[in-house]
């Protein structure tokens, strides 16, 4: 279940569409009704609700809930913000062979249990090929990467809907390459507005540079990116990228660096400099975001008088 807003807790304010929804109406005696309520307290009090299943009953409820919903995208924004998706379940990849398996929690919430029952979770309608292995996950979408069939796979477990997509031809990806072409990993972005809407982000690199090749499911072809210097020895981590805040983040062996490709432009390609603090050669560290936006790295270290190891996390260095 989403989290849900105390009683008396005040949520943020919508940007109002125009000012005369900011008014009551009332019926031709005077009474005050719920269907005399403005546009803008009407989106006040679906902020209250507790996830977005409840949201969607409410707003089936006439036509006019449903276009208030519908026409107020800082709304739907601010809601998606204050009622995250619950989570489902993990998916765990126990042999190299078979598809990943899938570990179900909070069966007991009845929401979360019905989308188990319904959902294809257990990767069904994938083609009965081996070599499935998942690269990613992220707003209902999970992408899967198969080196047999030198294809991608974006699956909709909830709606079923499987997307098989082959990598671009050898040789559009590897025109101008120099020398030690390698695949290293793909990404998925999703669309806020259009949830049917996705794009693979795929990134290749040969001994000093790299590009990326970019599909999109609106027009189903890949736009393949330039080749860009990186400096010095391709060392880049394969399958190692890390979508933070509309950019993918990509460690290098044994440097104090990453990576940065900025998706949100025409994929300008920069360097980001590690704290001093990771050790690179002894552990592993990711990238992700705090509840602000600030980049985050976490990095496992191990201490000798520690038994398990443990996490250090520098924002916004």
């Amino acid at each position: 279940m989403g989290r849900q807003l105390p009683p008396a807790a005040k949520p943020p304010s919508i940007p109002s569409a125009a000012t005369a929804t900011a008014t009551y109406a009332t019926v031709a005696d005077g009474t005050t009704t719920i269907s005399s309520l403005g546009q803008d307290q009407l989106l006040e009090i679906f902020l209250r609700l507790p996830n977005l299943l409840a949201l969607v009953r409410a707003a089936l409820t006439c036509r006019s809930w449903l276009g208030a919903v519908r026409s107020s995208r800082p709304f739907r924004r601010l809601f998606r913000a204050l009622h995250p998706a619950p989570l489902l379940g993990l998916f765990l990849e126990v042999d190299e062979d078979a598809a990943p398996s899938f570990a179900p929690l909070r069966r007991t919430d009845p929401d979360v249990a019905a989308a188990l029952r319904h959902g294809d979770f257990f990767l069904t309608s994938l083609p009965a090929y081996t070599g499935w292995g998942i690269v990613d996950c992220r707003d209902g979408y999970i992408l899967l990467w198969n080196w047999n069939m030198m294809s991608v796979a974006a699956v909709n477990p909830m709606t079923w809907a499987v997307d098989i997509i082959p990598l671009p031809e050898p040789e559009d990806a590897k025109e101008g390459c120099l020398r030690g072409f390698a695949w290293l990993g793909s990404r998925l972005l999703s669309c806020e507005e259009n949830p049917w809407s996705f794009w693979v982000v795929c990134v290749c690199a040969d001994v000093s540079r790299v590009r990326a090749a970019v599909f999109s499911s609106e027009t189903w072809d890949w736009a393949i990116h330039p080749w860009v210097e990186i400096g010095g020895d391709n060392s880049l981590k394969y399958n190692a990228g890390m979508l933070v805040h509309g950019s993918v983040y990509w460690p290098f062996h044994g440097e104090h660096r990453m990576i940065r490709i900025n998706t949100a432009t025409t994929m300008e390609v920069t360097n980001v400099d590690l704290p001093s603090q990771v050790d690179v050669e002894r552990c592993n560290y990711k990238a992700g975001e705090t509840k602000d936006g600030q980049l985050c790295i976490v990095h496992a270290s191990h201490d000798d008088f520690l038994p398990a190891p443990c996490l250090d996390p520098w924002c916004g260095w």
